[in-house]
């Protein structure tokens, strides 16, 4: 079996997000139009003839969203702290790594 790469593939993908972005920024329209994802992960998994399962699919796109939002705007993730609590903030390069980060 040939191996292929989807690196450029990704890449390229992500070119053409922040120039979009680029272009939302000078209109002003919202970088992140709220169910947008769920429209992509839901055309990708429509797509998806194996032999990955839908839940792998989603979590390779979400992961590939997740990244080409950081490159738009670094990610900020808000969160309540007692004021008693001490925090140190460690940065993360995606949603999923701050929900799997440990103190």
């Amino acid at each position: 079996m040939r191996s292929t790469s989807n690196g450029p593939f990704a890449n390229e993908r992500a070119k053409v997000v922040v120039e979009v972005g680029k272009l939302k920024s000078k209109t002003d329209q919202a970088r992140v139009r709220p169910g947008s994802g769920d429209q992509v992960l839901e055309k990708v998994v429509k797509a998806n003839q194996g032999p990955l399962s839908d839940v792998t699919i989603k979590a390779i796109w979400r992961e590939l969203m997740s990244g080409s939002f950081l490159l738009e705007k670094p990610l900020r993730i808000g969160y309540l702290v007692h004021k008693a609590a001490s925090v140190t903030p460690l940065p993360c390069s995606s949603s999923a790594r701050a929900w799997s980060m440990s103190p």
